[in-house]
């Protein structure tokens, strides 16, 4: 897999702003596509494998402006079965309206999953961490 890299959906700032994020109680889940994320979910790869529509729930805890969550991994364990192509792992909240995007990575490549690969979106310590600057006087 290529190094990844993080981008920060243009809007979540704005609906973070406009309440459309509670990240204390939203499902937030991770899709993979092979379409550059936009504002809001969408293109995602074609159900198969254990890949299943929707992607995979990351339960999410936010306290004290640091979003965790648990690994998302997918696996093809069966003979015919593949998960792919995709380039990025989206990041949205399922639970709003219009299936916001919060952020998404970029693996650089297209990849396809066959027989007895696994894909990890890998979160490290934390998905992300808010914090507010105040201006200066």
């Amino acid at each position: 897999m290529a190094t990844s890299e993080f981008f920060l959906g243009t809007s979540f700032l704005a609906d973070l702003g406009s309440k459309v994020h509670d990240l204390d109680s939203d499902t937030l889940k991770v899709f993979l596509t092979n379409t550059a994320p936009t504002n809001v979910f969408a293109a995602e790869v074609a159900a198969s494998a254990d890949y299943v529509e929707g992607g995979k729930d990351v339960s999410a805890s936010y306290s004290g402006g640091v979003l965790t969550g648990t690994d998302v991994e997918w696996e093809v364990t069966e003979v015919e079965g593949s998960i792919g192509p995709f380039r990025y792992a989206g990041l949205y909240n399922d639970t709003a309206a219009g299936k916001n995007l919060i952020c998404y990575w970029d693996y650089g490549d297209s990849e396809t999953l066959h027989l007895d690969e696994t894909f990890t979106v890998d979160f490290g310590a934390n998905i992300l961490s808010i914090a507010i600057q105040a201006p200066e006087a």
